[in-house]
């Protein structure tokens, strides 16, 4: 396990080599080998200009001052140090434009987790936009501040209320994939940040509808090698509910199926290795591609492991796997089990406030079905609830979920399969 760790953490390998020049360099000057103490310390500041490790780059240029002044002070050293002294500030103001962004992308997630309204939220984000740093023109100073800039931007636009906003995140995660790229060496030791960045391209490209181009990131994202087992499993989980996602956003549910019994042998004997919030998501879209190829019970399946799972971080996606028990019970025939578990799924919903737009409405659509055995009036009442749901459907909030299961499309089909 050690051993894995060691090598996922590649950065930090780095690090520690730094850090060990910096501690052989000490040993060298109390042994007075000054030149030797000299030389090593002019390695070990290239590799923390490479790598963007400004603290330690200031310590070894304080360093680097001592040798010259209180040890070497010749013309060659003095000459350095007036050098050593530029280079500080620059160092100084890429560790300011760092923190700054850091600091920004916390308080983008303080807003992002806060339990403010919607339109509340959506405004501080954009709002953050304004800042200097954040501006499309912005001048990064360093590799680290390129990817915390285009990563964060992103973030706000990719969750814009707008095609326009998305358009734009889309092309700033172009931009985050491009400028990691751009430097293969520092991009082995960042591998985990280029996965996230390539999977929030994916995110933004089925929301545009740029399908084709999404799978063309999946197969770029299934490309990566690594021998680090643990990054592995990250990249893995990441293809898997990228292209489940793909299936259902192209209606291709049949191919998606397809999928899904080439990968859910692995995907369940391995649950322990995968990230909890990708492994629900992926038996969330199993639920779904199995229940539009009219596969219930395999449906059913997935839906009752996601609403037995303990300590679940998706509570969004319990709240539809509510829903959708309720349509493969009615699909099922299953009439008694489906009025008995009515009031439960109501009160699921409510405590995990859910019990509106479509949740609400396929639960009180239930409650009046089971009471009709005319199948006119069942007919009429898929009518109506198609177009109930086609009001749901177009709003910001649910456009990307309808997308994905469309609900009125499967009342439509209920009500014309009535004679």
């Amino acid at each position: 396990i050690l051993k894995q760790l060691k090598s996922y953490y590649n950065e930090s390998s780095v690090k520690s080599g730094l850090i060990d020049l910096m501690q052989n360099a000490e040993v060298l000057i109390k042994k007075a080998l000054y030149r030797e103490s000299y030389r090593v310390l002019l390695k070990a500041e290239k590799i923390a200009e490479r790598h963007d490790f400004h603290v330690l780059s200031l310590d070894i240029y304080d360093r680097l001052l001592r040798l010259n002044y209180d040890l070497l002070a010749d013309n060659e050293t003095t000459t350095y140090s007036l050098e050593i002294y530029g280079k500080q500030k620059k160092v100084f103001a890429k560790i300011a434009e760092l923190a700054e962004l850091k600091y920004l992308r916390n308080v983008y997630n303080s807003i992002f987790h806060s339990e403010e309204p919607d339109e509340i939220r959506q405004q501080k984000k954009q709002e953050l936009l304004k800042h200097p740093l954040l501006q499309p023109d912005h001048q990064f100073l360093s590799y680290k501040a390129g990817v915390y800039y285009y990563h964060l931007r992103g973030r706000i636009l990719m969750n814009g209320s707008t095609d326009q906003k998305k358009q734009e995140g889309y092309e700033t995660f172009l931009k985050l994939v491009a400028h990691m790229e751009r430097d293969p060496e520092l991009l082995k030791v960042s591998l985990i940040n280029y996965t996230t960045a390539i999977n929030n391209l994916v995110f933004v490209s089925h929301q545009l509808g740029k399908y084709e181009e999404s799978l063309d990131l999946i197969d770029k994202l299934s490309a990566i090698q690594t021998d680090n087992n643990y990054l592995q499993f990250r990249i893995k989980e990441k293809v898997i509910v990228n292209k489940l996602a793909y299936y259902l956003f192209t209606q291709k549910h049949k191919e998606g199926v397809a999928y899904i019994e080439k990968i859910e042998k692995e995907l369940l004997e391995n649950e322990a290795l995968f990230n909890n919030s990708f492994f629900i998501a992926s038996l969330d879209s199993f639920t779904m591609l199995y229940f539009m190829v009219g596969e219930y019970s395999k449906s059913l399946k997935y839906v009752n492991l996601i609403l037995g799972y303990k300590n679940i971080m998706r509570s969004d996606i319990q709240c539809f796997a509510k829903v959708l028990n309720l349509m493969i019970h009615y699909e099922l025939k299953n009439y008694d089990h489906l009025e008995y578990i009515l009031k439960s799924t109501e009160n699921f919903l409510t405590k995990n406030n859910s019990f509106g737009s479509y949740h609400k409405l396929l639960v009180q659509f239930f409650k009046t079905i089971l009471q009709e055995t005319n199948s006119q009036e069942i007919k009429k009442k898929f009518k109506e609830l198609s177009k109930a749901l086609a009001v749901i459907e177009k709003t910001d909030a649910e456009k990307i979920m309808f997308k994905l299961f469309n609900f009125r499309e499967w009342a439509d089909r209920k009500e014309k399969s009535l004679h």
